[in-house]
């Protein structure tokens, strides 16, 4: 893994189901609209972590997922020649 970018990148969050067209429309832009500004957040954030854990380690991978806003992290990780996974929630996530 390189930590100069990363090598997958999963997103869902399917946001409220409306019944009007215009209105799922507008839930849809909403939703992508956050979640580009969370990608950008988390992205950078993965670039500048160096640890997890106690452990050197290159994140490869993020998810991220909720109902209506990202709620929850997951990152793909290189430490020590292994690839882990841990899940995070939002604000532990940006703790690291």
């Amino acid at each position: 893994m390189d930590v100069k970018r990363l090598e997958s990148l999963v997103v869902n969050v399917p946001g409220e189901i409306k019944s009007n067209p215009a209105e799922q429309a507008e839930e849809t832009i909403r939703i992508m609209s956050e979640v580009t500004e969370e990608i950008k957040k988390a992205t950078a954030k993965c670039m500048v972590v160096t640890q997890i854990g106690g452990q050197p380690a290159s994140i490869g991978g993020l998810s991220m997922t909720g109902k209506t806003s990202v709620e929850n992290i997951g990152i793909t990780y290189l430490s020590n020649g292994e690839t882990k996974s841990r899940d995070y929630s939002l604000p532990e996530f940006y703790d690291l």
